[in-house]
């Protein structure tokens, strides 16, 4: 597992002026933007987070073929969160024995939110997150880099 900060995309380092042209991955992947509709088997508490996420993430421009896996797994810890949340309502609970108790749903609700703070984190959903990120126009995102690279233009009259 690679510790300290995120790797930044390659476009992100030449936007920022990177020295060192070595860092800078030219071959790395643009996978092609979408709107995709929820899969069958999520749940209906899962569809409704899908219908509520991915109009965001389509208006951010953000959400690509690669990102499915990711956009299922927020879906899904959303929905679990907020049923976690709804029954986490009551902070005690008694037992069977008598005894008040924290409610165990507290812990559940907790473990569902950090996951889900990961998850729209990758996403760009936080305004912390949204400042490291760069929304692109169309379908392929320009490459400053190859501009420089391929030099003047010439147009033939």
């Amino acid at each position: 597992m690679r510790t300290g900060p995120k790797r930044t995309p390659g476009e992100l380092r030449v936007i920022d002026g990177e020295k060192n042209k070595d860092r800078i991955n030219l071959r790395e992947p643009k996978p092609p933007m979408i709107t995709p509709d929820p899969p069958a088997w999520l749940t209906g508490a899962q569809k409704r987070a899908w219908r509520k996420i991915v109009p965001t993430l389509a208006g951010m421009r953000v959400l690509t073929t690669a990102d499915i896996v990711a956009l299922e797994t927020l879906c899904v810890s959303y929905a679990k969160w907020r049923e976690a949340a709804e029954q986490a309502q009551v902070g005690v609970v008694t037992t069977p024995k008598g005894t008040v108790v924290a409610n165990p749903m507290i812990g559940v609700e907790i473990k569902y939110l950090a996951n889900l703070r990961q998850l729209v984190g990758e996403f760009g959903m936080t305004p912390a997150s949204r400042a490291g990120i760069q929304a692109v126009d169309g379908d392929r995102v320009a490459d400053p880099l190859e501009d420089i690279l391929a030099g003047p233009r010439l147009v033939k009259k």
